[in-house]
């Protein structure tokens, strides 16, 4: 009897023990198919892009067409588990399957903007993003928008009034001012003059001959597509009213400036991220940063033209835009200045109407902030500072440098002021971009990226369109039986996610 009743203790107690010791194994190999495949899932992204991440510290993962790089994983997991000697009496772990891609422009371009938020966040600091900010909040145009409309609604009643008086003018005083004017005038009309320098194009008389790059691009083999912006219409017609108030109006950018706040710390991190990592106008010629395809490529960013000359170009009739309505606010609500004007307008006696005095007092306006402007792109390009609000001690022009600038004899080059004060080039540009659109911003962002990364040897093959910057993997693994027969097939189900 005591033989027997211990055989039947043993069988129980050997049979409890190898319940135990297969439960055990089969809860280790599911723990370590979990733990494998994240390890797996490791190993495949740390073959990132290098160029991507040593030039514009973004990582991505080239999955190749049709995402045929991301079987390599299968590879991984078999690697990590063949090493592993629970795995050796569990049987080999099934094909895996990919759930889920993340792709930069997934979510609104989500990845790419986290990324892009962390590396400025880690250069910048949050007082560099605090001081962004303030940059912005002390960046005020006083009122410059509301002065414009006033200036055109005012040039428009101005013009229609002295149209008017004109016609009634007998023949008799008519001919009295011809000879009137058949006088020397004192002063010279400089709108004739400004208006000659602006048409022959606006690059030329800001550059006075110095050398713009020449280099172009083709981007139609990029990833993605977004349509370059126009330059837009620009102001250079002084004599006709209706053509003046017209192209006042017409400047879109007059309206961007009061609505910069609006910008959050991920726009700002995203602007500062583009002067960071991409090349601008006043960094022609910087050294230790290979080869692009581009010289200006923040003003691409923010223009799309193919080629170096015409972003340059339509930046600065941007920035000749945004200044000459900073300008004009100036003049139109100084009292000195505006002083100055009417003293000119006796000086050249072109009417005898007091209303048609004061149509081109406002005309003569318009051309005097128009050849600041030009002085203050000139002024930008060679590496000064230009204040967004104009005041008596920063203005650059008088009224004799505004006919000597009109007459030829001299040049914008030759009335810049050495001020200290003010915005950069590159804060213009700082500026320009966070009125652009975001979505133009991001494409030209990695279409650029391409370009230049195609240019590394080995990848000359390169497209956003095949790189992901996280998945996610799901798949099975069949448990032998071991230490006790299993009921039924014993599957353990891992999944796995990474992203960058």
């Amino acid at each position: 009897m005591i033989t027997v009743y211990l055989s039947l203790t043993l069988a129980v107690m050997l049979s409890l023990i190898l319940v135990s010791m297969e439960s055990v194994r089969v809860t280790v190999i599911r723990t370590a198919s979990s733990r494998y495949a994240d390890l797996a899932a490791e190993m495949l992204f740390s073959g990132y892009t290098r160029p991507a991440a040593e030039q514009y510290g973004l990582f991505v993962l080239d999955a190749g067409k049709d995402k045929s790089r991301l079987s390599v994983f299968d590879t991984f997991l078999g690697l990590n588990m063949k090493e592993n000697r629970v795995f050796s009496m569990s049987g080999e772990p099934g094909e895996s399957r990919v759930c889920e891609t993340i792709t930069l422009r997934d979510r609104q371009w989500k990845p790419m903007l986290d990324q892009i938020e962390r590396c400025q966040l880690y250069k910048l600091g949050e007082e560099g993003l605090a001081g962004a900010g303030s940059f912005l909040r002390e960046m005020g145009t006083g009122g410059a928008q509301e002065a414009s409309d006033a200036f055109a609604q005012s040039l428009e009643s101005r013009g229609a009034d002295a149209e008017d008086r004109q016609k009634a003018q007998d023949e008799g005083e008519e001919k009295e001012d011809k000879k009137d004017q058949e006088k020397a005038p004192p002063m010279p009309d400089p709108r004739p003059g400004i208006t000659s320098l602006l048409k022959r194009g606006l690059l030329e008389a800001v550059m006075e001959g110095r050398s713009v790059s020449d280099k172009a691009v083709s981007t139609g083999d990029c990833s993605y597509q977004v349509r370059a912006d126009g330059i837009g219409r620009q102001v250079w017609n002084f004599m006709d009213y209706r053509k003046a108030s017209q192209a006042v109006r017409d400047q879109e950018q007059l309206e961007l400036p009061g609505g910069l706040l609006w910008a959050g710390s991920r726009e700002l991190l995203l602007c500062s991220y583009v002067l960071d990592h991409f090349r601008t106008f006043s960094a022609e010629g910087e050294e230790g940063k290979g080869e692009h395809v581009l010289d200006y490529e923040a003003e691409y960013i923010i223009c799309g033209g193919s080629t170096d000359r015409a972003n340059l170009e339509a930046v600065t009739a941007r920035l000749f835009a945004l200044r000459t309505m900073c300008n004009l606010a100036y003049l139109y609500t100084s009292p000195a200045r505006g002083g100055m004007l009417e003293e000119a307008v006796g000086m050249m006696a072109l009417s005898s109407i007091p209303v048609v005095g004061s149509l081109l007092k406002l005309l003569l306006m318009l051309c005097w902030a128009c050849a600041e402007s030009l002085v203050d792109c000139t002024a930008l390009t060679r590496g000064k500072k230009v204040p967004m609000m104009k005041s008596d001690s920063s203005w650059n022009l008088s009224l004799e440098q505004l006919v000597s600038l009109a007459l030829g004899e001299t040049g914008p080059g030759d009335l810049v002021k050495d001020g200290s004060s003010g915005l950069d080039y590159k804060q213009y540009l700082f500026l320009l971009l966070l009125l652009q659109n975001r979505e133009k911003k991001l494409i030209r962002m990695t279409q650029i990226m391409e370009k230049n990364i195609r240019l590394t040897k080995g990848y000359e093959d390169f497209s956003f369109a095949n790189c992901i910057t996280g998945a996610s993997f799901t798949g099975e693994v069949s448990v032998r039986e071991r230490f006790f027969r299993h009921p039924g097939q014993v599957i353990c189900t891992y999944m796995t996610a990474y992203q960058y």
